[in-house]
């Protein structure tokens, strides 16, 4: 299985970036075939955002922008699965994620909101953590980003968050969250056993 996992929080040793590490071990564990994991970790990258010039519904097949994303999107079209780690700050995703998820629009053919140009049959995982212990309290952002990726073509759809108390807390003490990270993983790898 084709991995591409986007690490989005700004902070290093962020509790997402742990969470994603221990995902994406659970991941190689099961794929005993060979899981092949494509890591983009956004703080340290050079782009941009969608400059809204539709050069790529117009003229062009993808970006015209030439940055550290054009290889994330190249790989796209490879992965079988599209990994996505992030905290949520203020209700919200950080900035380094929503200029991700703008350039996601090159993927549209003729700005449709139904035509892709990604194959068919891929999987999206939005692993997120918060503040707020009440993971139901970002349905409405999650419920969007399901959407934004329904329409370019993934067909199934995951997502699994963790809220975290304070500023201080120990990533030892959520045996529960990592619980659900492996219920995750298996119906993600099910799939791909041989």
């Amino acid at each position: 299985m084709n991995v591409i996992a986007i690490l989005a929080s700004p902070r290093r040793n962020s509790a997402s970036s742990a969470f994603a590490e221990y995902f994406l071990n659970k991941l190689t564990e099961e794929d005993k075939a060979g899981c092949n994991i494509n890591k983009f970790i956004l703080r340290g990258m050079q782009y941009s955002g969608c400059k809204g010039c539709y050069l790529c519904q117009t003229k062009a097949t993808a970006c015209v922008l030439t940055d550290d994303l054009t290889e994330v999107f190249e790989s796209l079209h490879q992965a079988d699965i599209l990994f996505i780690a992030t905290p949520i700050y203020f209700g919200r995703t950080p900035s380094q994620l929503l200029a991700f998820t703008n350039r996601l629009k090159q993927l549209s053919i003729d700005n449709s909101l139904t035509k892709t140009r990604l194959p068919g049959g891929k999987t999206a995982i939005l692993l997120t953590t918060q503040q707020q212990e009440d993971v139901h309290y970002y349905r409405d952002l999650r419920n969007s980003l399901h959407y934004q990726f329904k329409q370019f073509g993934f067909t199934n759809f995951y997502t699994i968050g963790k809220g975290l108390l304070g500023i201080e807390f120990d990533l030892n003490d959520c045996k529960d969250f990592y619980d659900t990270i492996d219920d995750c993983v298996a119906k993600v790898a099910a799939p791909f056993k041989r």
